[in-house]
């Protein structure tokens, strides 16, 4: 079944037919300039950051990729899901408003790490982000959940104003403010 979904209206997961073309190597069909490696533990969750300095975000559609399409961000503000990783995929649509499309991968598997592109559409402009899994060796206990935290703190602290006006907004839709 195919869904559409407002990006100001929803986060859940979308299944819809993609279209970019075949990704190539680390994910990019392109050389990117910018790379990044992240790191996360066995169940855990990590942020793949990706941030444009765009002028104008109503006019660019930017897709998050690995060896298949996994989402997109059109430039009409509706979020597009190919793979939403078993629903472990999460974007925050308001931060695409001020170029971040990162987007946060939870309850890391292993056949999660690998390199993954995020790419402006008909530019040449991307970001090469590879995860890696931190193994632990036996009779250690990974901590669970600190690099969720992390990430979401790393999220607010790169874009405060943007946070609290997301935030404003979802209490005044539930009736909270």
């Amino acid at each position: 079944m195919t869904h559409l979904c407002y990006s100001s209206k929803c986060i859940f997961s979308i299944f819809f037919k993609s279209y970019l073309g075949s990704s190539g190597q680390n994910g990019c069909a392109i050389p990117c300039k910018k790379n990044v490696t992240v790191t996360g533990s066995l169940n855990s969750a990590v942020l793949l950051p990706c941030t444009f300095m765009v002028g104008d975000t109503d006019q660019i559609t930017v897709a998050w990729s690995q060896d298949s399409d996994l989402v997109i961000f059109d430039k009409m503000k509706y979020i597009r899901f190919s793979n939403n990783k078993e629903g472990r995929l999460k974007v925050f649509p308001y931060m695409s408003n001020i170029g971040n499309f990162s987007v946060q991968l939870d309850n890391l598997q292993h056949f999660d790490q690998g390199s993954y592109c995020c790419q402006i559409l008909n530019e040449s402009n991307c970001i090469t982000v590879k995860v890696n899994l931190q193994t632990h060796e036996s009779g250690s206990k990974p901590q669970q959940g600190n690099e969720t935290l992390i990430s979401r703190l790393s999220l607010f602290c790169m874009f405060p104003s943007a946070f609290f006006q997301d935030f404003f907004k979802i209490m005044s839709l539930v009736g909270l403010k």
